[in-house]
This record gives structure tokens, C-alpha cells and sequence, in this order.
């Protein structure tokens, strides 16, 4: 129960806490938006005390003389009727004093002339006024900038030029520009012969103050800008003219006036009428000063609002880690980097509400009654505000949060940048191991493009900043290099590694491992343990031949041994005198037999020798391989029968014809039967199948073995071998050798499988 209430106790104080919070965020702001919006009428009193009448400035009274230049060469053109350019009718060209040898080399180093016949300084000044294209693009861009005045000038006031001499007019309307009194601003002024201004008329707020900037204005020359571009730029000099014996008067009605006074714009290219003249405009004095007053004064209630949030209480209970308050620190940068342009915004609307623009706007979008229309100008203005003063203290909350944790924790914790470093760290590191370690044999035209692909994205990305891509492409050339020296230090300690393991083998060490990852080199391991399992059977190949080259003396000793001691036996038997003719005529027999079996094992080992180094001589031919072994079958009939043996043969109707030796072929079937005669078990059956493919033909003979079989079925056909291992037989040993010798030496296959005493040969032949 304790603690309940005590739980309690804390959950009421967490909440007070908290609402003093949410009280100082939501009402400070509105305080501070309150002071800022009361200053309103006593800046808009101060504002209209700075008002300054448009007509009254230096621009634009500088638009009406430059526009006088516009208007003189349409007069001067009227009355001389011709047509003529600013530059003729205005600007006397000629080479600058003392420039003639500059001119000189300059005509020279141009190729502009192969000799120099005739004036320098006249064909220079040809060539510049003429062919220069530099020149003819600053005169026309200077001349394009002259007239834009003149055309904004004269969709606003009426205008006319009269010549003094000849009294040709021309002008825009069908007022009288002679007469002051019918307009409410007015403005008149006299060229004399010699183009200096000699009279001014003005009417309006503040003829006055008008007349004394005129004339100080009418002493400077517009044109006088292009003539320092040409004394400066080229090696001539421009003498200005001005219009000259001409009166100019341009005049704008009161009710034109009332029209236009609150949507001109006076700007250095002259007067332009807004369409949207409810906005805010920066060429106004009073707005001007709206405008500073109240960037300044927001920027000092900021600063005290900031102060303010630096000062409050700040405790572990306290609950300023708010949702808001654990937004991304780049979030918060970019907050901070928009507040002065936020600012610009707040005091352009603060100043459209304080001279009642946007009550106008807001009146003529939504359609909403004027006195409707100024309220929500307020309370819209009033929001904007607070939410600055509020955007103001989430800055410098932030900022506490910052002192508080420490930069480098805050931005750890809060800034998604670097947790996507670390992110592109990780698929840069995974890019660079891919490149270290993809296979040379089948990806390289993959990697290829992929590094082109990352390689393009890069450049356009540099490209993209234009005349700073300078430095992107110096910083990636520079990390270019060292990401390639890494990568080509790796590539070579890991090539030397597969060096060092290629020498170990090359000095006959075949256990040798290689541990560590080889990256483009590791599909070269598994070939490393393939040439290392090569030389191993090669030198276990090489073991085996010498082990049977010993067994073969070994046994050829005694299977030759065998008869020949019985034949020196029996020789010496028949030496007795005393001996029974029947006695006699059996050891003759038994000579005879030993002197046979000596034969045959002379000849076996004679025809294996000659098979094994293919010393032998085909003679191919058509052979029909069921008849042969039937033939076969037939010529060991009786030995089958001794051996109670029966046959069952499986094989394809009509011939199986393979190109071969008949004579090889025979002997391979006669080895191979002769064999089941003697080692098959009696009473069993033997199976022979031949089986006819597209391309092969397979024989299989299948028979029971008499005794068990304990050797390796490959080893059965190495020479000297027997299944009786304890060589009681007659065999040889040579049968199956033979039989697979002569098979290969006709690019047959012959293999052997035992399954229990099942044994069973099988002879491929390949059309």
C-alpha cells in the first residue's frame, strides 16, 4: 500500500514537473511573440515619417535621362530620315595617342594584314568597330540595357521629344506635354546645341527636392559607363555626345497616379509595375526600414529567449528529453541553417501586415471581408512568431542537451550520418574484398563493369560541381592512389604466398596447406591440392611399378622355376637304364606336359611385354563380336563342360559389328572364359551380355568365384596376379593383363567388379 501511494506521489510530481515544462515551452514563445507584435504601430509611425516619394529618387530620375537617349535617336532619325546606330550617333572613336606600336604588333601577332600598307590606327579601329566580336557584344548588350528603362518608362507616363529647329514631335499620347497643369507629376527638360541640360520644369509632391536631384543627375552621362569599358579594354579612346536642340517632357495624370503609386517599383532598369503588389518589396524607404527594424528587434527577442532557455532549471527530474528534443542532429542543422532565411521571411510578413498588404492578399485570394481579412493577417502573423521564438528554443535545448552529453556522444546518438558511415564503410570494405577476391576464370568481365559503373557514378558526381570538381578530382585521385596501393600490396603478399607454396612442392614436399585467404589467387588452391594429389599417385604409381617389378622377378622366377626343375627331373629319371617302358613313357608324358606349360608362360609373357609397349600391329576389320565369343564358347566347350559349367547368353539379333582385330579380340574372350573355367565355382552358371548403344558396344561376363577373393579387383589385372593367391593353379597370372592390354591397344575400357564371390568383367567397345 506504501508503495503505491509513494508511486503515486512521484507520478504527481513527474507530472507537475512536466506541465511547468510544457508551460515554459508553449508560453514563452507566445511572451516573447506578444513583445514582438506590440512594437507594430509605434515602427509603422516611425516608417511613414521615412516615407520617401518614388518619383523623387535618384533612379528614378535616372531613368528618365537615360531614357532622353532612346528618344532623341528616334527623333534624330525622324528628322534627318535615315536610320543610325547608338555608337555613330553618340561615340567618337579613335585610336588612343601614343598606342601605335602596341597597335602595330598587335596587327601583326593577329595575322590581320600580310603587309602593312595604309594606317595602322585605321585598319585597327576597322577591324575592332567591325569584326572584333567582343566588342560588338559589349555595345550591344550596354545599348540593350539602355533601352530597358525607356520601355518601362513608357508604359506608365505620357512622353514626347520635340526638335527645337525643326519642331518635329514625337510622341506616346494625345495630351498636351507642353502644359504642366494637366498632370500631377510632370517633368520637362531642355537640351541646348552643345548637348548640355538648360532648363528644368517639375511638378509634383516636392518640385524642389525633385528639381535639385535632376540637376545634379543631368550632369552625368549615361553612356559614360561604356566609355570607360572601351578606354580600359581596347587601345582606342570614345569621345560622348548627347542629344542636343531638344525639349523632353514626360507627364502622369492624378488618376493614373492613384492607379500605379502603390505597385511601382523603381529599379536601376527602371519602373515596373507589380502585379502582386501586395507582396513585399525592397525599394520602398519605408519598407526598407520595416523590414531592418524588425529583423533587429526579432533578433534581440531571440537572443532574450535563448538566454531564458539557457537559464531555466535544468535537473535529472526534469522531463526536457521530449520527443522534440531527440530529433536527428542533422535535423537540427538544417533548422539552424534555415532560421536566417526564416527570419527574412518573418520580417517580410510582419512587414506586409504592419502596412496592411497582407489583409489586401489574404482579402483578395479567400474572399474574405477586409475587417475579417486584417484579424487573420494578425493571428497568422502572431503564430509565425511563436513558432520562430519556439524553433529558438529547441535550437538552444538542443544545445544544453549537447554541454550536457558531450558532442561526441550527442552526435553518436542522435546524428544519422555517422551511423550511415559506418554503413558505407561497411559496403565500401565489402566492395574492396569482392575486387580482392573474385574469380579470375569466369567474373571478369562482370567485375569490369561494376568497377565501371562505381568509377562513372563517381566522375558525374565530381562533374556535377562544376569549376569545384578541380578539387573532387584532385581528392579522389589522391584516394584513388592509396586505395590502389593497398590493393596491388595485397595482391603481392598473397602472390607471394602461392609462390612460396609452389617452390615447397617444387622441392617434393606434397603435404604442403596453405591457411591463409589468397583472394583472387584462392581458385588456385584447389589446383594446388590437384597437381599435389597428382605427384602423390604419380610417386605412389611410381612405388607400385618398382614394388611389381620386384614381384615380377619374383614370380616369373617361380613359375618358371616350377616346370623347368620338373623337366630337369624327369630328364634325369629317364638317364635309368632300369626303367619300365611304362615307367618311361609317363615321365615322357610328364615332360611333355611341364615342357608345354612352359611354353605357354614363355609366350604369355612375351605377348604381355609386346602389348604393354604397344609393340603390336593391328589389322582392324568388321569383326561381329557376338559371333566371336560364340566361336570362343565353342572351342572351350570342353572345358566348360569338365568344369560343369552352363552359359547363358543374352545378346542383340543379327550382327554387332565393331572395327577390330579379330585375332586380339579373340584372345581377350579366350583369356577371359579360360579364366572362369578355371577359377569359377562348378555346377554354377555364367552369363554373358552384350548390350549394343549408339556409339559402344558393351560385353559383360558374369560368373561365381570357387574360391574367396581377397585382392583388389584392379590388381587382378597387373601381371603375375592370381586369384588363388596361394598359386596352386596352373594360371599365369597374365590372362586378365593380356586381356586388358590388347583391350585398350584397340581404345576399348575394361574394368573389373567383385560383389561378394560375384565377379564380373566388363569390355566397352566404341564404334
Amino acid at each position: 500500500m506504501l508503495d503505491i501511494k509513494s508511486k503515486n506521489n512521484e507520478s504527481g510530481k513527474f507530472k507537475k514537473i512536466k506541465n511547468k515544462w510544457l508551460f515554459y515551452l508553449i508560453c514563452l514563445p507566445m511572451l516573447a511573440a506578444i513583445v514582438y507584435m506590440v512594437r507594430y504601430p509605434q515602427l509603422k509611425m516611425t516608417a511613414e515619417e521615412q516615407y520617401e516619394n518614388p518619383m523623387e529618387t535618384e533612379a528614378f530620375i535616372w531613368n528618365f535621362y537615360m531614357s532622353n537617349y532612346v528618344l532623341y535617336k528616334d527623333l534624330y532619325e525622324k528628322v534627318n530620315e535615315t536610320q543610325i546606330s547608338y555608337r555613330e550617333l553618340y561615340l567618337d572613336i579613335i585610336p588612343q595617342e601614343g598606342k601605335t606600336e602596341d597597335i602595330k604588333d598587335y596587327l601583326e601577332n593577329s595575322d590581320l594584314t600580310a603587309d602593312m600598307k595604309g594606317n595602322p590606327e585605321d585598319l585597327y579601329l576597322s577591324h575592332v568597330l567591325n569584326e572584333d566580336d567582343s566588342f560588338a557584344e559589349m555595345e550591344t548588350d550596354f545599348f540593350e540595357r539602355l533601352e530597358e528603362p525607356f520601355h518601362n518608362l513608357s508604359r506608365i507616363f505620357d512622353y514626347s521629344i520635340t526638335d527645337d529647329k525643326t519642331g518635329k514631335t514625337i510622341t506616346n499620347s494625345g495630351r498636351n506635354l507642353s502644359s504642366p497643369e494637366e498632370f500631377y507629376l510632370y517633368f520637362r527638360v531642355t537640351y541646348d546645341a552643345s548637348g548640355k541640360v538648360s532648363s528644368h520644369c517639375v511638378r509634383g509632391e516636392n518640385p524642389d527636392a525633385f528639381l535639385k536631384r535632376a540637376s545634379e543627375t543631368g550632369r552625368n552621362n549615361p553612356l559614360a559607363q561604356l566609355q570607360e569599358s572601351i578606354d580600359s579594354r581596347y587601345y582606342l579612346q570614345a569621345g560622348i555626345k548627347g542629344p542636343v536642340s531638344c525639349t523632353v517632357a514626360y507627364g502622369i495624370t492624378l488618376e493614373n497616379w492613384e492607379n500605379i503609386k502603390d505597385k511601382m517599383i523603381v529599379t536601376s532598369d527602371g519602373l515596373e509595375i507589380s502585379s502582386d503588389f501586395v507582396y513585399y518589396t525592397w525599394n520602398r524607404t519605408e519598407d526598407l526600414f520595416l523590414y531592418n527594424s524588425l529583423a533587429e528587434y526579432f533578433v534581440l527577442l531571440a537572443l532574450a529567449v535563448a538566454i531564458l532557455a539557457l537559464l531555466l532549471p535544468f535537473g535529472e527530474k526534469t522531463p526536457w528529453k521530449f520527443r522534440i528534443f531527440k530529433l536527428p542532429f542533422e535535423i537540427v542543422f538544417i533548422i539552424f541553417c534555415f532560421l536566417p532565411g526564416f527570419l527574412d521571411f518573418l520580417a517580410g510578413q510582419s512587414a506586409r501586415v504592419i502596412t496592411g498588404r497582407q489583409a489586401k492578399l489574404i482579402s483578395s485570394q479567400w474572399r474574405i471581408p477586409e475587417n475579417g481579412s486584417w484579424i487573420l493577417a494578425y493571428v497568422l502573423n502572431f503564430a509565425f512568431c511563436a513558432f520562430s521564438f519556439l524553433a529558438v528554443m529547441f535550437l538552444v535545448y538542443n544545445v544544453r542537451q549537447i554541454r550536457e552529453t558531450g558532442l561526441k556522444a550527442y552526435i553518436r546518438k542522435y546524428s544519422y550520418i555517422y551511423r550511415f558511415f559506418p554503413f558505407v564503410k561497411s559496403k565500401l570494405v565489402s566492395f574492396y574484398n569482392y575486387m580482392s577476391s573474385f574469380d579470375v576464370s569466369t567474373e571478369t568481365n562482370k567485375v569490369i563493369i561494376r568497377l565501371l559503373v562505381v568509377n562513372a557514378i563517381i566522375v558525374f558526381f565530381i562533374c556535377s560541381f562544376w569549376f569545384f570538381g578541380f578539387f573532387g578530382v584532385l581528392v579522389y585521385s589522391v584516394l584513388l592512389y592509396f586505395v590502389l596501393r593497398k590493393y596491388f600490396n595485397d595482391l603481392k603478399k598473397k602472390y607471394d604466398i602461392l609462390l612460396r607454396a609452389t617452390n615447397r612442392i617444387a622441392e617434393g614436399n606434397l603435404q604442403v596447406v596453405i591457411p591463409e585467404y589468397l583472394g583472387i589467387f584462392e581458385p588456385f588452391k584447389p589446383q594446388i591440392d590437384k597437381i599435389q594429389e597428382g605427384f602423390r599417385n604419380a610417386v605412389e604409381e611410381e612405388v607400385k611399378s618398382q614394388r611389381m617389378k620386384t614381384e615380377l622377378i619374383t614370380n616369373v622366377s617361380h613359375d618358371l622355376k616350377t616346370p623347368l626343375t620338373a623337366i630337369i627331373t624327369y630328364v634325369n629319371l629317364l638317364k635309368d637304364e632300369n626303367l619300365t617302358p611304362e615307367q618311361r613313357k609317363e615321365y615322357v608324358d610328364t615332360l611333355e606336359r611341364k615342357s608345354m606349360r612352359l611354353k605357354v608362360l614363355i609366350e604369355d609373357l612375351f605377348e604381355v611385354s609386346k602389348a604393354t609397349s604397344k609393340n603390336i600391329t593391328l589389322n582392324l576389320m568388321d569383326v561381329d563380336v557376338v559371333n566371336l565369343i560364340k566361336q570362343v564358347q565353342l572351342e572351350l566347350e570342353e572345358q566348360l563342360q569338365a568344369a560343369g559349367l552352363s552359359v547363358r547368353m543374352h545378346a542383340p539379333e543379327g550382327k554387332v559389328s565393331v572395327k577390330l582385330d579379330s585375332q586380339k579380340t579373340y584372345r581377350i574372350y579366350e583369356n577371359l572364359i579360360g579364366n572362369i573355367c578355371k577359377y569359377a565355382l562348378r555346377d554354377t552358371r555364367v552369363y554373358i551380355d552384350v548390350t549394343e548403344e549408339e556409339n559402344s558396344v558393351s560385353v559383360v561376363l558374369k560368373n561365381i568365384s570357387a574360391t574367396e577373393l581377397t585382392v583388389n579387383p584392379m590388381e587382378l589385372t597387373e601381371r603375375f596376379v592370381r586369384g588363388d593367391s596361394s598359386r596352386n593353379t596352373e594360371g599365369s597370372g597374365l590372362g586378365l593383363a593380356i586381356a586388358k592390354s590388347f583391350t585398350e591397344l584397340q581404345n576399348g575400357k575394361m574394368s573389373l567388379e567383385l560383389d561378394g564371390d560375384l565377379f564380373k568383367v566388363t569390355t566397352v567397345w566404341y564404334k
